[in-house]
């Protein structure tokens, strides 16, 4: 029988504070995890009367600093949704790791056989400058993280919050409709679908969002190995100031080893 974690709700009342893994939030050791669903749960940041709204990260897990979890396998991170809390000034609180949030030096073996499909992040409204970010519709990955086979990552939207300055606003950016690889990190995706993924841009007075990799984002300094992979039909639209990378954008400094895959239609 299936292992099923659903329906969560984490929020925060904390200006600036974190609401994280709406599942799971693991700060040890997780052997494994194999046919589990973890899904349909709620993330919400603090909503600030002053500068700064809560960030939401992991709607599924939430990998803390150093943690680690086996292997993953058989499983679905689907239709969660994180909201970043609003502010009246300054920052709005940030949208990251629709199915997981891998946080730095910790790590995740190998994913196999699962989906991460349906996730909905949106950044914060913002009263004052910046609008809340949002990035990895289906994993968020800043540690280390074992190869990913048979994965689909289907069908998450990512929507950056809107500024309301009225002559310094800078619409959130959204990165990354199905995986966002931090500075410096590594991702190595075999045999998976990443299509249909949506990053929707915000307003601003200054700037409206930047919107980059419709599938897969890469960081400065990042390295993508994708083999047998799709990515197909994933789409950056409305208040983008600048869009790149329909299918897979990479930065200053990244690098991507990319063989017998189809990028197509995004």
């Amino acid at each position: 029988n299936d292992t099923i974690i659903t329906g969560n709700t984490v929020a925060t009342t904390d200006n600036g504070s974190v609401a994280a893994g709406g599942g799971i939030y693991n700060t040890g050791t997780i052997t494994s995890i194999s046919n589990t669903q973890i899904t349909n749960n709620t993330l919400q940041g603090a909503n600030s009367t002053g500068d700064r709204g809560g960030h939401t990260r992991g709607g599924g897990i939430y990998n803390a600093f150093e943690a680690q979890i086996g292997p993953i396998s058989n499983s679905s991170f689907d239709n969660n949704t994180l909201t970043g809390g609003s502010a009246t000034t300054k920052w709005a609180g940030n949208a990251q790791g629709g199915g997981i949030f891998n946080d730095l030096q910790a790590s995740v073996g190998e994913i196999t056989n699962t989906s991460f499909s349906g996730n909905t992040l949106t950044g914060g409204i913002s009263g004052g400058r910046w609008g809340g970010g949002v990035a990895g519709g289906g994993i968020y990955q800043t540690g280390t993280i074992g190869t990913l086979t048979n994965l689909t990552i289907h069908g998450n939207t990512l929507s950056g919050g809107n500024a309301g300055d009225p002559t310094d606003g800078l619409g959130g950016d959204a990165n990354g409709g199905g995986v966002f690889i931090d500075y410096q990190d590594s991702i190595n995706i075999v045999n998976s679908t990443i299509s249909e993924n949506r990053l929707n841009g915000a307003t601003g007075s200054q700037s409206d969002s930047s919107l980059a990799g419709g599938g897969i984002y890469g960081a400065s300094e990042s390295a993508i190995l994708l083999t047998g992979v799709t990515i197909s039909n994933n789409s950056a639209v409305a208040h983008a100031s600048r869009v790149f990378g329909g299918g897979v954008h990479i930065d200053y400094l990244g690098n991507a080893t990319i063989t017998n895959s189809t990028i197509s239609g995004n």
